[in-house]
């Protein structure tokens, strides 16, 4: 009994320990590979998209800033193109409402995933939204960037190309 024991306890150690050590991603990192669930039920992983660049931000539908920055994601999903960038918004909706704008965002180019869980929020470090996070074509953190300012845009931008030249 007392060896179940033990062993019992080593065990609940060893995974609290491991938890532990999954601290937040840094910049120049590698990413976490999993980053949500499409609309269509697919793992969506970073590692499909090696070799080019992936720009992910944390989202919801009731933050105003969030509202305002898709549509400039959208316009660099479809400038820089397919070829050269992934953009994928990471939603935490309840799964209902992760239904309609799934479904709503089909004819868009950028892709919408859903993090039921908030295991990929808590992966990357996110407290708050929108969420910035830039994975460079060799699979490493290029940038974070928290929160959403026009007067910013101009050097994002510069940053999610100086990742795709990289």
């Amino acid at each position: 009994m007392f060896r179940k024991a033990v062993v019992l306890l080593c065990g609940v150690l060893l995974s609290t320990a491991c938890l532990a050590s999954e601290s937040p991603v840094v910049i120049g990192s590698e990413a976490p590979d999993y980053l949500g669930k499409t609309y269509e039920g697919d793992a969506f992983l970073a590692s499909a998209y090696r070799g080019k660049v992936v720009v992910a931000t944390f989202w919801a539908s009731w933050c105003g800033p969030c509202q305002r920055e898709l549509p400039l994601l959208e316009g660099i999903q479809k400038f820089f193109g397919e070829d050269k960038v992934k953009v994928v918004a990471i939603s935490i909706e309840n799964k209902n409402k992760f239904r309609q704008i799934g479904k709503a965002a089909q004819s868009l180019a950028l892709k919408f995933v859903h993090d039921a869980d908030r295991k990929v929020y808590e992966r990357y470090g996110v407290n708050g939204v929108p969420h910035l996070v830039v994975i460079g074509k060799d699979g490493k953190i290029k940038l974070k960037y928290v929160g959403y300012s026009e007067s910013e845009v101009e050097q994002v931008v510069a940053k999610i190309r100086q990742a795709i030249e990289e």
